[in-house]
């Protein structure tokens, strides 16, 4: 996820496909979010959306290794 003014973050984002956001609505995304994950997904009140699947992320097209915990 790229850091904007509006996000609040201090530095890009770098995160697996695997991971998920939580959201109010699945929107146009729920098809595809459901094929990945199998069902719809939730937290409390909150929707699990895949970073492989949400427009606000940008698949990394580079060689460079990456350290994830």
């Amino acid at each position: 996820m790229k850091k904007t003014d509006e996000n609040g973050l201090i530095e890009d984002l770098i995160i697996t496909g695997g991971h998920a956001i939580l959201v109010d609505d699945l929107g146009i995304f729920k098809e595809e979010n459901d094929k990945l994950f199998g069902s719809t997904q939730m937290i409390d009140d909150k929707y699990l959306l895949l970073a492989a699947v949400s427009n606000q992320f940008v698949k990394l097209e580079n060689i460079i290794p990456y350290t994830y915990y």
